[in-house]
C-alpha cells in the first residue's frame, strides 16, 4: 500500500530532500533488516513530555463558569431546552466533561501511533550532525517522499506522511475534532528539525474484537476499550515495516567529523551488504579557503 492521504497529513514537496540522521548501529540495523523502525508515540513521551500532547488552550474550559463563558458557548447552552434537562449550571458541568473526554480520548490515543522522523531540508544541517552523530560516528541517509513511498509499498498497514507545525504550546490551542492534529505538532522550540513525520495508526491497540450477531449470523465487530482498560495497556517500543533500500535511498552522507576509519568503515559495510548508492563525506568542515 502506498502512503495513505488524509487532509491532516501535508505532505512536503515531492522534490524537497528527506534526511534521516542516525547512528551506525541503528544504520546496519536498517540495513541487515531491510525496514523502517517506527517509535511508539506513547514510550517517547516518557522522555519528552509534549510528544502528542496538548497546548494550555485546550484546557481553558475548566475554568468556564457561566459568566466568563466564550460566546459561542454561552450560544450553545442558550439553545431551546429539553423538558427533562436541567438547569444552566447543570448543562455546563456536562459540557466541560465532554471536552474533558474529547481530551482523554486525543492523548490516550498515543499507544496506538508508531511514528519515524526525517529532516526535511534543500541541504545538510550542521545542527542535526550535533544532534544525532554520536560521537562523529554519524550518517545521514538521503531520500524523498516519492522515494519512502515507494519503498513502503509492499506494507498493508496504513502509514502516513506529514509535515510538522510548530505551536507556541503556552499561548495556542488545537483544534482536536480529528485525534491526529496533536501528532503533527510539536513547540516551536523544535523548529529547527524541520520535522517530516510518518505514522501507522495501531487500531488494534485501542479497539477489541467483539463477537455478535448480525443479521441473524456470528460475526466480530470492533469496539473501543475503556479508558481503564486502555490504561493498563503497556504497548510495544515500536514496529518495523519492510523497506525497499534500493528505492528508500538516493545517497548516504557520512559526519563532518567522522575519523578516516569509520568512512572507510562504511563503505566497506556498503559494499559487503550489496548496497550500490553514492556515499558523500560531509564537507562541512571543510576550510574556506580553496
Amino acid at each position: 500500500m502506498p502512503i495513505d492521504q488524509h487532509p491532516i497529513f501535508q505532505a512536503p514537496p515531492p522534490t524537497l530532500a528527506l534526511w534521516r540522521y542516525t547512528n551506525f548501529a541503528k544504520f546496519v540495523s536498517l540495513v541487515t533488516t531491510k525496514s523502517l523502525w517506527f517509535s511508539n508515540m506513547y514510550h517517547l513521551s516518557r522522555d519528552d513530555p509534549f510528544e502528542g500532547a496538548l497546548p494550555v488552550g485546550n484546557f481553558a474550559h475548566r475554568d468556564w463558569t457561566l459568566e466568563t463563558l466564550p460566546a459561542e458557548i454561552r450560544k450553545r447552552l442558550e439553545l431551546p431546552q429539553r423538558p427533562f434537562e436541567t438547569s444552566p449550571e447543570e448543562r455546563l458541568g456536562r459540557l466541560i466533561e465532554a471536552e474533558d473526554e474529547t481530551i482523554r480520548h486525543v492523548l490516550r490515543s498515543t499507544k496506538e501511533y508508531f511514528i519515524n522522523c526525517w529532516h526535511g531540508a534543500s541541504t545538510e544541517s550542521a545542527a542535526m550532525w550535533k544532534l544525532y552523530a554520536e560521537d562523529n560516528y554519524g550518517i545521514a541517509i538521503v531520500s524523498d517522499s516519492p522515494r519512502i513511498a515507494s519503498a513502503l509499498e509492499a506494507n498493508s498497514e496504513n502509514i502516513f506522511c506529514g509535515t510538522i507545525n510548530y505551536i507556541d504550546y503556552d499561548r495556542e490551542k488545537l483544534d482536536i475534532s480529528n485525534a491526529f492534529t496533536p501528532t503533527l505538532t510539536k513547540r516551536r522550540s523544535f523548529e529547527h528539525e524541520r520535522e517530516v513525520r510518518l505514522l501507522h495508526w495501531d487500531t488494534s491497540i485501542g479497539d477489541e474484537q467483539v463477537l455478535t450477531l448480525w443479521k441473524g449470523e456470528p460475526r466480530v465487530m470492533w469496539t473501543a476499550k475503556s479508558h481503564a482498560d486502555h490504561a493498563a495497556i503497556d504497548p510495544p517500543g515500536g514496529k518495523t515495516f519492510a523497506c525497499d533500500l534500493e528505492k528508500l535511498i538516493k545517497e548516504i552522507r557520512i559526519a563532518p567529523t567522522a575519523p578516516v576509519w569509520f568512512e572507510a568503515a562504511v563503505r566497506d559495510f556498503c559494499d559487503i551488504a550489496g548496497l550500490k548508492k553514492p556515499i558523500i563525506k560531509s564537507d562541512l568542515t571543510r576550510s574556506p579557503m580553496r
